[in-house]
């Protein structure tokens, strides 16, 4: 895949350490982790088990802090910033789509795209609108009221990535996101992701097992023993 994605950083990560435990029992899990990712930019994050993606996708999605390094996001420094700031800056600028779609059971797929605009401070109404218009985008304006057990696995997963752009989000992180689904529902994620990165002017970073899918990708980086290198 190459969309001509310009030059226009939306995350800096430079040198990123964290480790765990202490004395012998410490393990060092990032060993000065690089990754520069643009606008528009969809880059394959690969590597096996245990290797640190995981705890690199929690800090670049400031759900956990890096020991030491540089973490910017859009045009703001977040290594140094507030457990508040942090939730703030992550509500607004970054989206999350998950392997398991964890979406809320008793609410239709609309609602559980409105939810988090409402929690950020949006009218139901301007919610709904934005929830309406996402659901489009991804195939389903005609499964709005339907509930996740009403849709199948490709679809619950689609509004899952519709949920995670609600707040227009500058970056979107997408943990193996096609790693429940079959063949032809991977493929319908994947091209929705495609456009989503496209159309919407995000930057995403999709970790994932599926080297076929990942070589379809802008870039793919590969992380081995905490440290970060392009995939030859």
């Amino acid at each position: 895949m190459n969309n001509g994605a310009m030059s226009n950083p939306v995350l800096i990560a430079k040198e990123l350490r964290k480790h765990f435990g202490d004395g012998d029992n410490r393990i060092d899990v990032l060993r000065g982790a690089n990754v520069t990712l643009n606008a528009s930019e969809m880059v394959a994050l690969v590597g096996p088990s245990g290797s640190g993606k995981s705890t690199l996708l929690q800090i670049i999605g400031l759900l956990d802090k890096a020991d030491s390094g540089e973490l910017i996001i859009g045009n703001e420094t977040v290594i140094a910033t507030s457990d508040d700031q942090r939730t703030k800056l992550r509500s607004q600028r970054i989206g999350f789509v998950y392997q398991f779609h964890h979406l809320l059971p008793e609410f239709s797929a609309l609602e559980n795209v409105s939810l988090p605009q409402m929690i950020a401070g949006k009218s139901a109404d301007m919610a709904a609108a934005r929830s309406k218009e996402l659901l489009t985008k991804v195939g389903l304006e005609k499964r709005l009221t339907h509930r996740p057990a009403e849709l199948s696995g490709g679809e619950q997963q689609r509004v899952a990535i519709a949920r995670a752009l609600a707040n227009k989000p500058q970056l979107l992180i997408a943990d193996e996101p096609t790693g429940n689904l079959d063949h032809t529902n991977s493929d319908m994620v994947f091209n929705v992701l495609r456009d989503v990165c496209i159309n919407e002017n995000v930057a995403i970073l999709m970790a994932t097992h599926n080297l076929e899918l990942a070589r379809q990708l802008n870039r793919v980086i590969e992380m081995k023993d905490g440290i970060i290198s392009e995939a030859a």
